[in-house]
């Protein structure tokens, strides 16, 4: 929890303490991302609302990125991707809560740590994010 409070302190903001520590939630957010997705696209494939109702807007989302002739796997996949997602920018946001809530001089150390723990989580996950795709279209 002194990690969390330390971050809102003056001699931690420099640039290059930011940007290790958003190197190392990329690095963490990889991880996560190439564990959880394959096995939320199992649990996702086996499930009875998948066929039932998530399909047919998933396939048609698709569509809207281009991607005409999704096989089942593909469509599985970013289904998993779209659920990872959600789940992550709400885990972000949450940790913004806060500080939107009370204003950044009335919250407390720990809050506003929190905070840019949030923001520095949600930048470690788009340079993720970036490169892997990038890597992907190539």
């Amino acid at each position: 929890m002194d990690f969390i409070a330390n971050i809102s302190l003056e001699e931690s903001r420099t640039y290059e303490n930011l940007f290790t520590i958003a190197t190392y939630l990329s690095i963490g957010w990889c991880l996560i991302n190439v564990t959880v997705i394959p096995r939320v696209g199992a649990w996702v494939g086996k499930q009875s609302f998948w066929l039932d109702h998530a399909i047919g807007p998933q396939r048609a989302m698709l569509k809207n990125f281009g991607i005409l002739n999704a096989s089942d796997e593909e469509l599985v996949e970013m289904f998993a991707t779209t659920l990872f997602y959600g789940c992550h920018h709400s885990f972000c946001g949450v940790m913004l809560l806060p500080v939107c809530i009370f204003g950044w001089e009335d919250s407390s150390s720990f809050c506003r740590g929190l905070f840019a723990f949030g923001l520095l989580n949600d930048v470690g996950f788009d340079i993720f994010d970036e490169v892997y795709m990038f890597l992907r279209t190539f």
